[in-house]
């Protein structure tokens, strides 16, 4: 009878420990299942199938990097570029022949030569802009033998002549100049990441983009140094900065008009995004507003040894296709060999672009192996104390 029952009872042991180890098994199988949906990487293998397709469907195009491909690239877009700076310097330099047009509350300065009490009717010992003549809020300034006269809108030399004529009148052979002692109807905004953002007045030689950032102290540590924005009649037009036009003419000579608003931006406006299995995941500011695809991977230390893989590096960009819809293009390099470090140097990241590295199957093994080798341990260790008991 006793031999029986301890028969039965390791029987029973037997049995509750295969059914333990059996859902312990169970559990391992779950673990590696969801490890898998744990381990941080993109399956681009399971993608293929869009490759080529349409925009609306997510489709997307994969390039691969070689010597001749990257040249490609690189001529392309530098017509593309001078195309648009051709495109800007027409729109936005603004050259006229009259020059300055005066307005309200400019303030003149009338010389007729050899007759002081016109010149200088309050004493010629006052500053040029407090004895000059004021541009009243109508345009309009007052002068003796003349009376009111309309000088809104009008270059110097046009109101030099108007003077002249009325004078005629009265003054025999009248000698007139006229001169702005004071340049105040006509500002440009300069904005952003600047050091003392303010309203830059305009003056009869013009203000040059230069000037205009010159003026407020020049740019912060963070701004962009290639693209500024600049803001006319409603329109904001992107202005590359290192751009010179056919003629010669850089973009920093561009000459600004009345209510311009020119904005520099800051340099994390224009980033790019580096994600995977890189030495860290960064989001990396152009100041330059472009970088070298080797530039860019070093400034995130580099591939990841342990997890990167090396034929997998992948720099996705879109580009507009018509309103609304993006074509999405992947460019895929082989960072395995000489001849790829060098295609890196030459190949530019772009503002937008994201890096992305896929990780290797033996780095995503490993992952999941970490991440159940707890679990599995815990579980021996309860088995071995049910056995013992």
């Amino acid at each position: 009878m006793g031999l029986a029952m301890g028969t039965i009872r390791m029987n029973t042991a037997v049995e509750m420990i295969s059914r333990r180890l059996a859902l312990h098994v169970l559990l391992v199988w779950f673990s590696l299942s969801a490890g898998c949906t744990l381990v941080t990487g993109m399956d681009v293998s399971g993608q293929r199938a869009l490759e080529g397709a349409p925009v609306h469907i997510g489709g997307f195009d994969v390039i691969k990097l070689t010597a001749d491909r990257v040249a490609q690239i690189n001529t392309t877009d530098s017509l593309s570029r001078q195309a648009h700076i051709e495109f800007v310097h027409s729109k936005l330099d603004h050259r006229t022949e009259d020059g300055y047009v005066i307005g309200p509350g400019d303030v003149l300065t009338i010389i007729v030569w050899e007759h002081p009490e016109l010149t200088s009717p309050t004493g010629e010992f006052r500053d040029p802009e407090s004895a000059g003549r004021l541009v009243g809020a109508d345009g309009s300034i007052y002068y003796p033998y003349i009376g009111e006269l309309n000088v809104e809108g009008l270059p110097v030399r046009t109101i030099r002549r108007l003077i002249a004529a009325r004078l005629a009148r009265v003054v025999k052979n009248p000698q007139v100049d006229v001169r702005v002692a004071a340049f105040r109807s006509q500002t440009v905004k300069v904005l952003g990441d600047v050091r003392n953002p303010a309203p830059v007045p305009v003056t009869d030689r013009g203000i040059t983009i230069a000037e205009a950032i010159a003026a407020v102290g020049g740019v912060t540590e963070n701004a962009s140094k290639r693209y500024v924005i600049l803001r006319r009649d409603g329109e904001s037009i992107e202005v590359d900065l290192h751009g010179v036009s056919k003629r010669g003419i850089s973009a920093l000579d561009l000459i600004l008009k009345q209510d311009d608003i020119l904005e520099v931006p800051s340099s994390i406006e224009y980033p790019v995004y580096m994600f995977g299995a890189f030495g860290r995941q960064s989001v990396l500011p152009l100041p330059e507003g472009r970088m070298s695809l080797a530039q860019a991977i070093a400034s995130v230390e580099g591939l990841n040894s342990e997890t990167a893989d090396r034929k997998k590096v992948y720099v996705i960009r879109s580009r507009a296709d018509g309103d609304k819809l993006e074509r999405v293009t992947a460019y895929l390099l082989r960072f395995d060999g000489f001849t790829s470090l060098a295609l890196s140097q030459s190949f530019n990241v772009k503002p937008g672009d994201v890096v992305y590295v896929d990780r290797t199957g033996l780095s995503s093994y490993n992952t999941i192996v970490a991440k159940i080798l707890p679990t599995v341990s815990t579980l021996f260790q309860l088995d071995r104390l049910l056995i013992d008991q």
